[in-house]
């Protein structure tokens, strides 16, 4: 008898109980590219058609319904929602880091909390590809050649977007040493390091996401800046060429606009200016005798102008 009481006491709850989000894993774990799937499951209802999806969005600080077609859906992410056979799915394609939530499950019949399921968030791991930079460099980004002169110091930084801190070792062609760092230092640099140094990132929590990219170095001597013309130029990568012309030309073209305008304003200002002489020059003479005349003692031979 205790017992069929203690389990009258916690009917209720089961009975209440929130709905779950549960995820259908095609891999594990969810990589960047992937497709999942998201249910919503309840112990009581067998029928979803009374629960809806809805995403948190930072942009707007909210809640939103995923299954509403309405003009926001672009901020949805492109997930689709599914309900065949009383289930309730979501279902996102070519996953990416922004499509990991949060995510719940709400009855829209209910507005108590025993209706709301726990937040779920899709855990996406991802390693994207990697940037080299110059430290020290008016522009930093860096092409995969780099030149520099003998006796200089070189710093060459590694990045890369990932969902963990990357792990990351650099290494040289040809030589069996590794240096576990972000970040190539050679101090005073001599021709025999020249040569291709390559840059590993490697997602600590997944091993196989790794990427790679490597930066041939060329050491060159003082001697050598006759063939190879200027070094200042010669060593710019894409990136810095691109600005060293861009630059100039568009304060150029900044200028030459300045100067337009200017020469337009002073033209007008000249045109108007001879426009009222020619106003004033076109006024009609009034002779002694006309009809426009007024009766004088005073004889004269030169018209009156107005």
């Amino acid at each position: 008898m205790l017992l069929v009481l203690v389990g009258l006491l916690f009917l209720p709850t089961v009975l209440t109980g929130p709905p779950t989000i549960v995820m259908q894993r095609s891999v594990d774990p969810v990589l960047e590219g992937s497709d999942i799937t998201l249910e919503c499951v309840s112990s009581v209802d067998e029928d979803m058609s009374g629960y809806v999806f809805q995403k948190y969005s930072k942009w707007m600080q909210t809640w939103v319904q995923l299954d509403q077609p309405n003009t926001f859906r672009c901020w949805y992410y492109d997930v689709n929602v599914t309900r065949e056979g009383g289930r309730l799915m979501l279902n996102v394609k070519d996953v990416h880091s922004w499509h990991a939530g949060p995510y719940r499950c709400v009855s829209i019949n209910s507005s108590s909390n025993a209706s709301t399921s726990d937040t779920f968030t899709v855990p996406v791991y991802y390693l994207r590809d990697i940037l080299l930079s110059q430290m020290n460099s008016w522009c930093g980004t860096m092409d995969d050649t780099l030149i520099v002169k003998e006796g200089s110091d070189v710093e060459i930084r590694c990045s890369a977007q990932s969902s963990q801190t990357p792990i990351y070792e650099w290494s040289k062609e040809g030589e069996d040493w590794i240096k576990v760092s972000d970040t190539l230092k050679l101090v005073k640099v001599l021709k025999e390091q020249s040569g291709t140094y390559t840059c590993q990132a490697r997602n600590p929590a997944v091993f196989s996401l790794v990427k790679r990219k490597s930066v041939h170095l060329t050491v060159i001597s003082s001697e050598a800046r006759a063939v190879y013309g200027s070094l200042s130029l010669f060593s710019m990568s894409t990136p810095h060429l691109v600005m060293a012309i861009a630059v100039p030309a568009l304060a150029l073209l900044v200028v030459s606009i300045i100067i337009s305008i200017f020469i337009k304003r002073h033209r007008r200002s000249q045109d108007e200016k001879k426009m009222a002489l020619d106003e004033a020059g076109q006024r009609s003479p009034i002779y002694r005798g006309s009809l426009e005349s007024v009766p004088s003692v005073v004889g004269d031979t030169q018209p009156l102008v107005i």
